[in-house]
């Protein structure tokens, strides 16, 4: 019972740590395109519709 209760322990501790791991990759992306977007808005503005 033991046992069985520390590998559910280790599980969810993996799950937690793999969360984890995504959030901050999602962070990085979000960065990233971020920082594309206001360089295609600063390019989209240097256009002048006549």
């Amino acid at each position: 019972m033991i046992i069985s209760v520390e590998n559910r322990i280790k599980e969810v501790s993996k799950v937690i740590e793999d969360n984890s791991s995504a959030a901050a990759e999602s962070a990085t992306i979000f960065n990233e395109l971020s920082a594309q977007a206001k360089t295609l808005n600063h390019l989209i503005g240097q256009f002048r519709i006549q």
